[in-house]
């Protein structure tokens, strides 16, 4: 019993030892024994907290791409807006200041259907007899002739096309003033529509890039409306010439046209 007291009292005499930094040998024990551990742990909780840091950091910059793309989106479909309203506008413009020089009285319309078909072509516009259009009305586009309406509703109207090949209008080369007859016809080498100008005579003078424009003797087309340029000229097969016509006012792009309110022939439409 005393050696047992005597062994503890000796171990608890050596623990209180201190070496020359002022630490006992039993804290220096302690701490070798649990260093490892204490580092351990304490290196997987910082890295823990670096990995939470680091989540939550990498959710905030989602979040705030998501949020950055959603302004974009905003911002690209108001420049949309803004793009369409100044095209709109610019649009209008031209339209505004041709039609002090148009030779006769019109109206405003819009496009709002096309026929597809590539031989019959036609355009349904949003005036009608209510508005003051007339059957057998020209229609133009800023650059040049259209077509002319053929069905005509109270709110609504029909326009064959200058393009349709069963569409015809009295033509005249401005330069050397030599008559014709156009009537659509579709490349054959690329499918574009073109207008095909009938009965020149052979000996004509017709040179590619003049102007052609209407004549006004059919009675269905006001006199001196551009049609368009002349393309090429074929040779010369009997008494008469073909001359390919390229339209001066493109049928795809139309989306406002200028409807006459002056009374033209109200002859048959050609069947559809």
């Amino acid at each position: 019993m005393w050696l047992l007291a005597f062994v503890i009292f000796h171990l608890v005499a050596i623990s209180r030892q201190v070496d020359v930094d002022g630490i006992s040998l039993f804290e220096r024990t302690a701490l070798a024994f649990f260093a490892p551990i204490q580092n351990a742990l304490s290196s997987t909780a910082d890295a823990m907290v670096g990995a939470w840091s680091s989540f939550v950091d990498l959710r905030r910059v989602g979040e705030e791409n998501e949020l950055l793309k959603a302004r974009l989106r905003a911002a690209e479909m108001q420049l949309l807006s803004q793009r369409a309203a100044v095209e709109e506008n610019a649009r209008l413009r031209v339209f505004l200041e041709l039609k002090p020089r148009l030779p006769m009285a019109t109206i405003l319309a819009d496009v709002v259907a096309r026929n597809a078909s590539p031989w019959f072509r036609t355009i349904s516009i949003d005036k009608g007899s209510a508005n003051g259009v007339l059957l057998g009305a020209t229609v133009l586009s800023p650059s040049g002739v259209l077509g002319r309406v053929i069905t005509v509703s109270p709110n609504s109207a029909s326009v064959q096309l200058l393009v349709d090949r069963d569409s015809g209008a009295a033509v005249l080369t401005e330069k050397s003033r030599v008559d014709g007859i156009v009537s659509g016809f579709q490349d054959e080498s690329d499918g574009s529509p073109l207008l095909l100008m009938k009965y020149v005579p052979s000996l004509a003078t017709v040179t590619p890039g003049e102007v052609v424009v209407t004549s006004g003797l059919d009675q269905l087309f006001e006199k001196g409306l551009v049609v368009g340029t002349v393309l090429r000229v074929s040779e010369p097969v009997g008494l008469f010439k073909d001359v390919w016509v390229r339209p001066s006012a493109s049928p795809a792009f139309a989306e406002q046209v200028f409807v006459s309110l002056v009374p033209r022939s109200r002859e048959e439409a050609p069947p559809q």
